[in-house]
């Protein structure tokens, strides 16, 4: 079997400014003569010629090289290092309004990273165009707090500010249980406090974590926050939008589930006592398993 040879192929197309994750291929020609195209201003609103050198079997194969390599940004790639450390994130901002942010939620407010220097204020960019990372946690009271300014080198810098967001979040979990300001062990006890045992589960991280009730039946219910705390039972109760609590009926979490609980009050103690009776109340309604 012959494998095909490679050759150098140049992609000409256009990039949405609105999000440079978007590629539309114009052109595909042979040769490594990118350098001699002549880039012009484009009359479409919201786009930019751009031309890119790709080593590919064919022109098929570069402009599929050329779609991924602009699929794969600097913010993009961030949220997966930050995944892969357990930390839930979002995208907040307008994409393309100069003001983009990865978002993570914390016990007291939340940290927002975005491109510096050149790429202030910026996600969507080439990973060679990066310049440094920038993160400042944003709490109830006071200015941003300066947590990280990086450095142009993109794996070392992305490394880092993961690290430093890491530290962040372990630090106000340890202040968070030594004052007892903790929303989930909070609920935790007023469940025990009305004759429900539960246990937690998830990563211990800002990533996903819940609180789970086993039900005589073999099924379970899960509990966590929603709203600026979705997925997390983490946090502190002055950041409360409301409690979501689930029956799950399959033990292997088939994805079928009941919503016994969806608190819209940010009033923590009303909420959990909500939340609470729904599940107290929800719990005799289930026949024992044949194997309880």
């Amino acid at each position: 079997m012959t494998t095909a040879a490679l050759q150098t192929f140049t992609v000409i197309g256009l990039r949405s400014d609105v999000d440079m994750r978007d590629l539309f291929v114009a052109a595909v020609l042979p040769g490594p003569v990118a350098d001699d195209i002549v880039i012009l201003n484009t009359s479409e609103d919201d786009f930019t010629r751009w031309a890119l050198e790709f080593d590919a079997t064919d022109a098929d194969a570069a402009a599929a090289q050329a779609y991924a390599y602009c699929a794969t940004t600097a913010g993009d790639r961030l949220r997966e290092a930050l995944h892969d450390a357990g930390i839930y994130t979002i995208f907040g901002g307008e994409l393309g309004a100069g003001s983009d942010w990865v978002n993570v939620a914390t016990r007291t407010g939340e940290i927002l990273i975005s491109g510096t220097r050149d790429t202030e204020n910026e996600l969507f960019y080439d990973l060679e165009a990066h310049e440094g990372w920038y993160a400042a946690h944003h709490g109830a009271t006071g200015d941003p707090v300066e947590l990280h300014t990086g450095q142009p080198d993109f794996e070392t810098d992305t490394a880092a500010v993961v690290e430093t967001v890491r530290g962040f979040l372990a630090a106000e979990r340890d202040a968070a249980d030594a004052t007892g300001q903790n929303a989930g062990p909070a609920l935790r006890a007023a469940l025990a406090q009305a004759g429900i045992q539960s246990s937690t589960d998830g990563p211990p991280s800002a990533d996903c974590s819940w609180i789970v009730v086993d039900c005589p039946d073999g099924s379970f219910i899960c509990i966590n926050g929603t709203g600026r705390t979705e997925n997390l039972t983490d946090y502190a109760p002055t950041r409360h939008d409301g409690w979501l609590a689930c029956h799950h009926p399959d033990p292997e979490d088939t994805g079928t589930f009941t919503v016994l609980h969806e608190g819209t009050s940010r009033d923590f103690d009303a909420d959990t006592a909500a939340v609470v009776s729904a599940v107290r109340e929800f719990l005799p309604t289930l026949r024992p398993g044949p194997n309880t």
